[in-house]
């Protein structure tokens, strides 16, 4: 099961919007991305549980981009949770849950 979070700045007021992370959908793993051009926050999937040859397998993605411009991106690290403009901590909430 997954969470659905909203990560707010206290300092400069950016706001992420709803974004998915952890497991759901389909055996896939969402994690937390920030593209600097579009300047927003999205969910990515991060790996993929794959039943091979008897057994289950994980399938994890190392390149991640954005879904709007299509830039290269990295993961945004949820236990610093640092603002991407002001790199003043960020406040996360809880939404609910999805799976």
């Amino acid at each position: 099961m997954g969470t659905m979070i909203k990560l707010i700045c206290p300092s400069c007021g950016l706001n992420s919007g709803t974004i998915y992370e952890g497991y759901g959908f389909a055996k896939k793993r969402y994690g937390v991305i920030w593209c600097k051009n579009c300047r927003k926050f999205s969910s990515a999937v991060i790996a993929v549980d794959k039943y091979q040859s008897g057994k289950w397998k994980t399938q994890k993605y190392a390149i991640f981009r954005c879904k709007d411009c299509d830039e290269r991106v990295s993961l945004f690290d949820l236990n610093t949770k640092s603002c991407p403009i002001c790199n003043a901590i960020m406040d996360q909430e809880l939404v609910g849950f999805w799976d």
